[in-house]
């Protein structure tokens, strides 16, 4: 009986050319991901204390920041997930197919080695961060499926995804500029997005603390 190709192997049958073209348009949305998680990363991190003092107020802050942070998660795992199948366009299917050398050249000769090795080594350090694995977990329990988490894996804090979205922010936009797109390093300034942020909280602070 014959083994079913997994779907890593399913697109590595595709020709070095059709490869070259799916890491660049992985690697064109990529960018866009980078700034949409750096400025929910900047909202999380700005978002005023004080709005979780006055309980009506709490009630609404807090539903805000939930949604910010299952944004940031499912943008960062989307990123980090293992390819299950070959019409799969996320990040973690570019950096597979970066593993063939013929494919690795093309985009660098139109690109940037360097930052494709960049890409590489900030996807293995988000994989191998310990932090990571409880991040995963959280997300496949408490927000896609909805199940009974383990009972040895502890709610990870939000340090932690904000830790390992900001490497997810760094590979992408190295993913980007490795594959050729000309970056606009203000939008994907992190200070920046935490002065846009904090700005965007302004109007809703009482006076004496504006």
């Amino acid at each position: 009986m014959t083994k079913r190709k997994n779907a890593v192997e399913e697109l590595f049958e595709l020709s070095v050319d059709e490869r070259v073209q799916l890491v660049r348009d992985i690697a064109l949305r990529s960018h866009k991901d980078a700034i949409d998680l750096n400025a929910c990363r900047a909202l999380i991190e700005t978002i005023p204390r004080s709005f979780f003092k006055d309980v009506q107020v709490a009630r609404a802050a807090l539903q805000v920041d939930r949604s910010l942070v299952e944004r940031v998660l499912m943008i960062s795992e989307s990123a980090l997930g293992v390819v299950k199948f070959p019409n799969d366009r996320h990040a973690h299917v570019a950096m597979s197919l970066l593993k063939d050398a013929a494919v690795f050249e093309e985009l660098a000769r139109g690109g940037n080695a360097q930052g494709l090795k960049n890409a590489q080594v900030a996807l293995d350090a988000a994989l191998e961060d310990w932090r990571r694995e409880l991040i995963k977990h959280y997300r496949d329990k408490f927000v896609a499926h909805r199940v009974e988490p383990k009972p040895d894996k502890p709610i990870p804090e939000l340090d932690y995804l904000l830790t390992i979205s900001g490497r997810v922010v760094f590979m992408l936009a190295q993913l980007a500029t490795g594959a050729g797109y000309p970056i606009d390093q203000k939008k994907l300034d992190s200070y920046g997005h935490f002065l846009n942020a904090q700005a965007f909280w302004r109007p809703w602070l009482p006076s004496h603390l504006q």
